[in-house]
């Protein structure tokens, strides 16, 4: 049998998705992320965590004794631990930072669960998804695979309030005959 072993940072976050899931409307995180890429105005098809934040000018430190293990959050400045053995969770941390800073800037009541799930949406965005498997990602792929989880939910939700939408006009056509 196969045992594949989990990194610390995927078992914090899917520990963080399970013991403070998400409290924001999936299509407010969304539509964060969105306005966010608008804003850094990035041509990458999936930007780096470095690129977006100096397109949303946010300045990043590198310290090791940041606060938290991971980062500290000021106004507009963002530290993070190196994590030069794993330059794909260095990035995750850093889009973890700043959506907790954009979620911060909104002022909006959020879980950690949000703050994660609005780090993927940063990292992949969502009218990109469906090139997620032909482009080499700059996250580790245990995000990647949330992140197709989390819209492919998204999309049944959609699909199911287009079909109950379509059946209740359905409905009441046939009773205004």
């Amino acid at each position: 049998m196969l045992v594949v072993r989990r990194s610390a940072l995927e078992e914090a976050v899917r520990g963080d998705l399970e013991a403070h899931p998400p409290v924001m409307d999936a299509g407010v995180r969304e539509g964060i992320a969105l306005a966010a890429h608008d804003r850094a105005a990035l041509l990458a098809r999936f930007p780096s965590a470095t690129l977006l934040a100096a397109g949303l000018q946010v300045v990043l430190l590198w310290h090791r004794a940041t606060l938290g293990g991971q980062a500290f959050l000021g106004a507009d400045v963002v530290s993070v631990r190196p994590r030069r053995k794993d330059p794909e969770e260095e990035a995750l941390a850093i889009f973890h930072e700043l959506a907790e800073l954009l979620l911060d800037r909104e002022g909006r009541h959020y879980s950690h669960g949000d703050v994660w799930l609005l780090a993927l949406a940063l990292a992949i965005p969502r009218d990109r998804v469906h090139l997620v498997l032909f482009y080499r990602q700059k996250i580790p792929p245990w995000a990647v695979a949330i992140r197709l989880e989390t819209t492919r939910a998204i999309a049944r939700v959609a699909w199911d309030i287009e079909d109950l939408t379509a059946r209740d006009e359905s409905h009441r056509r046939r009773f205004q005959r």
